[in-house]
């Protein structure tokens, strides 16, 4: 195919005709002004009046365990990896009360909002390298993608600065620009850290790892057998990381590894899980014994079956995983250029953690907002059936944003919920 009939990646195009010349423009030369100012807008009034929920609260009480002498997994039960815990322990160093441990959380969120925003114009330039792009165009195209992540984002309300998502969010994406660039070291670290956070973040590794081995920098394609080389090394980098994060906490509390991983899971079975859904409108037709209880604003399974179904959505869980992963590496491996495969990153990365939340035992709404900056650069691909995809991730945010902060009670106590998860 020559390069003249060669398909764009980020043709600039189609955002054009949102705007006029002149407020393309605008747009351009401003950037930097008119993005801090919707940012400061919306998270402004976001943050104003905050007050903690229960999710606050509970870290709130969580941490200050913590400072009393309690050892975390030894004393006393936490549903958080290490890295979790010291990073809900910072706000409580200096706030004495829920109210400022809440501002204190949101400070620190904040902080991870800004460097986002920093990043992903970064990464959309390195998806649309070697396309027809002007400085204007550029510049214009990086202060769109960060008002379109503003904008998906914004739908979650107070309940993105009372978690640390955001910093999953912060460490997938700068993940993909390190990526992008070939260094392989710094992707390994950032993913370590990230599985020091929240164990689900492995998903991540099997298509970070598989695009450094077939990414050339040269712009051609290295053979899939490049994997067998590249992986003991980059295995072993994200093995120190961990070693070297979860080895005070081995020490400290004098537990192992399952211990950690099995305390993240001790909170119950979230019906948010399409999987769970799924199961309980089994149950229901069949009247079969699976309970629900509402507790800390999450819906929960219980009764007889609770633990088969737990046993169930990870099973699916893992499947959904592999199945997405061998896609996504197939369509990785075709790509012919850097854009094209750094394009299918970002979609393989969308998609693994997406199947992943949404079949797992547990998850919760917070937790979409790890993908976040990948929609928001995927919605602005020139083509309908790729920049769909952000866009659809919009509605599904609003949709569960609506349901956990207006309707969620109402839903449990009608029993639609499960019915409602299984329609969308």
């Amino acid at each position: 195919m020559s390069a003249g009939k060669k398909e764009p990646f980020l043709n600039p195009q189609p955002e054009s005709a949102w705007f006029s010349e002149s407020a393309i423009r605008i747009l351009a030369g401003y950037r930097i002004w008119i993005v801090a100012a919707v940012w400061l807008c919306v998270r402004g009034y976001t943050l104003w009046g905050l007050t903690p929920n229960v999710f606050v609260e509970s870290f709130f009480k969580l941490t200050g365990d913590w400072l009393d002498g309690y050892i975390p997994y030894s004393d006393f039960q936490v549903a958080h990896p290490p890295g979790a815990l010291l990073v809900l322990l910072l706000p409580k160093i200096f706030a004495k009360t829920p109210v400022a441990y809440g501002y204190g959380m949101a400070f620190l969120m904040l902080l991870a909002d800004v460097a986002l925003l920093l990043v992903l114009p970064r990464i959309l330039a390195l998806v649309a390298s070697g396309d027809h792009r002007d400085d204007i165009t550029g510049r214009y195209q990086g202060a769109l993608v960060c008002l379109v992540y503003i904008l998906l984002t914004s739908v979650f309300g107070r309940l993105l600065f009372q978690g640390y998502d955001l910093l999953l969010a912060l460490l997938l994406a700068a993940a993909i620009y390190y990526a992008l660039r070939g260094k392989a070291i710094v992707v390994d670290l950032l993913a370590a850290v990230a599985i020091w956070l929240n164990l689900a973040a492995v998903v991540w590794l099997p298509l970070l790892w598989w695009y450094g081995a077939v990414s050339g920098g040269n712009g051609q394609s290295r053979g899939n057998g490049e994997l067998l080389r590249v992986l003991p090394q980059r295995a072993a980098v994200v093995a120190g990381g961990l070693a070297v994060l979860f080895l005070p906490f081995f020490l400290l509390s004098g537990k192992s590894l399952l211990t950690v991983v099995t305390s993240q899971f001790s909170g119950g079975l979230q019906i948010e899980s399409t999987a769970a859904g799924i199961l309980m409108v089994a149950a229901r037709a069949f009247d079969l014994e699976l309970a629900s209880e509402f507790t800390q604003q999450a819906m929960h399974l219980g009764g007889g079956l609770s633990s088969g179904v737990a046993v169930v959505c990870t099973v699916v869980s893992i499947g959904v995983f592999v199945a997405i992963t061998v896609i996504m590496v197939r369509r990785l491996s075709a790509g012919d250029t850097e854009a094209g495969r750094g394009l299918w990153l970002l979609i393989g990365l969308l998609a693994t953690v997406l199947g992943v939340l949404s079949t797992s035992r547990e998850f919760i709404l917070s937790s979409l907002v790890w993908v976040c900056p990948l929609a928001a650069v995927l919605a602005l691909d020139g083509r309908h059936r790729i920049s769909s995809k952000g866009w659809h991730l919009l509605g599904v945010n609003l949709l569960g944003a609506v349901i956990f902060f207006f309707f969620y009670p109402n839903l449990i106590e009608l029993e639609l919920l499960p019915a409602l998860l299984l329609l969308i």
